[in-house]
């Protein structure tokens, strides 16, 4: 099989869209021998910061030796990113090799007249397929939505369930309010398994606590008050948490360093430290003091509050809900007090858009609007009259890179050009710039 082959098979199985509900992945994953039971796992859940969360913690385990696969997804600009083992996305070669091993098995099930999977269903699968061929010591998958009928969730009692903070997203397949959210996004908590999670509403909290008390499962919390900034730049970001491990004292607290930027960061950090101390109580004792302030130092993630260039600045920040924008609007105002950004923006049509815009319009001098690359878009010549019927000053481009020429061409080098919104543009954003157009 060449690799466009094994795209195009995972893509034409995509016609279903976003369909919850694990019993077409059960099936296929039982052609295929379920190598779900072959593998030890972290389960990732939450609105935002799933993605930060799963990079912090992937790169203090392979800092501690440890062989780590992830499962991210959408990707940025390459579909590879969504398959990694280590710091390595998967090779073309890779791909193809566990493409054709599921590609047998959903043959062979729709033979027997069983469903169609979906595109993301058939591409978990051949993560899976690769991470047992590869032998990985664990596994981190980060769910595609919500988490009791994510596919990610046929998975058996992983060794630690992590719940980022949870907001109103994806209403329509996971609920109208943040109880039934919260109730969807719990069920990835299994008996056996450790369960960390940052500070929630209470009326949150309270469903994460029954679920864990329901499955036996201890909870780990990581509140806001339990991190202290201790400095903040673009370059970087040094804050200590609490740290209590067997070979420190107890309550001491470990300063660590991180290059990533976005004021949301430092709590991602920590709840995949937490993560680590929870899989070296669990047996992985390769985790150490040192692995995981490395690891911390040495994680990566592009897209979340990047900055690609200086002078003038400009950052790309996948944004796509309230809460994203809430806290996108925190950055912006510790790293850029009182100025007026120059902003792209493509947003998805089922996304709250309008809380998103007006939570986002007092750090804006102009909009430049474009239609995402992807069906459920909204049309950039709509975002365009939305935002100016809110008295804002924004124009539509027929292209992403005609929005990124025009913003850096009206950019004086003391600006800022913020490109936000959809993950599903932003990457294409991201190869412009570079590319330095």
């Amino acid at each position: 099989m060449k690799y466009d082959d094994a795209l195009r098979f995972i893509r034409k199985t995509g016609f279903m869209g976003s369909v919850l509900g694990l019993e077409r992945v059960k099936c296929l994953l039982r052609y295929l021998g379920d190598p779900q039971e072959k593998l030890h796992f972290v389960h990732i859940t939450g609105t935002n910061g799933k993605g930060s969360v799963s990079a912090y913690l992937g790169s203090i385990l392979t800092s501690s030796g440890l062989k780590t696969g992830r499962f991210n997804s959408p990707y940025i600009q390459r579909f590879s990113e969504q398959i990694r083992i280590d710091n390595d996305e998967i090779s073309k070669d890779g791909l193809c090799g566990a493409v054709e091993i599921v590609k047998s098995a959903y043959d062979r099930m729709l033979l027997d007249g069983h469903e169609s999977t979906t595109e993301f269903e058939t591409l978990f699968a051949a993560a899976l397929v690769y991470f047992l061929s590869e032998q990985c010591d664990i596994v981190i998958l980060e769910v595609g939505m919500g988490g009791k009928g994510d596919a990610t969730n046929v998975i058996p009692s992983p060794e630690a369930a992590v719940i980022t903070n949870i907001s109103m997203d994806h209403a329509a397949f996971l609920g109208s309010d943040l109880p039934s959210i919260a109730a969807v996004k719990s069920g990835i908590i299994k008996p056996g398994c450790d369960v960390v999670c940052a500070g929630q509403p209470d009326e949150v909290m309270g469903v994460i606590r029954l679920a864990c008390e329901r499955s036996h499962a201890p909870l780990h919390v990581v509140k806001d008050e339990d991190i202290r900034l201790l400095s903040c730049s673009l370059d970087g970001q040094d804050f200590t948490i609490p740290f209590i491990a067997a070979d420190t004292a107890p309550g001491s607290a470990l300063s660590l360093h991180t290059s990533l930027a976005g004021t949301y960061q430092p709590k991602n950090a920590a709840l995949a430290v937490l993560a680590a101390l929870v899989l070296k109580k669990r047996g992985f004792k390769n985790i150490t003091v040192q692995s995981i302030a490395n690891g911390v130092s040495m994680a990566r993630w592009p897209g979340r509050f990047e900055v690609l260039r200086k002078a003038p600045a400009f950052v790309i920040d996948g944004a796509h809900n309230p809460d994203g924008i809430r806290a996108l609007s925190e950055s912006l105002k510790q790293y850029f007090p009182g100025k007026k950004l120059i902003m792209i923006i493509g947003v998805l049509a089922d996304k709250d858009y309008r809380a998103m815009l007006t939570q986002i319009l007092p750090f804006a001098g102009k909009f430049h609007t474009v239609t995402v690359p992807n069906p459920r878009s909204l049309p950039g010549e709509e975002l365009a009259a939305v935002l100016n019927s809110m008295g804002a000053d924004a124009v539509f481009h027929d292209s992403i890179a005609d929005a990124v020429k025009a913003a850096l061409g009206e950019a004086g080098k003391e600006d800022v050009i913020l490109a936000f919104g959809s993950l599903y543009y932003i990457g294409y954003v991201r190869s412009y710039v570079l590319r330095d157009i």
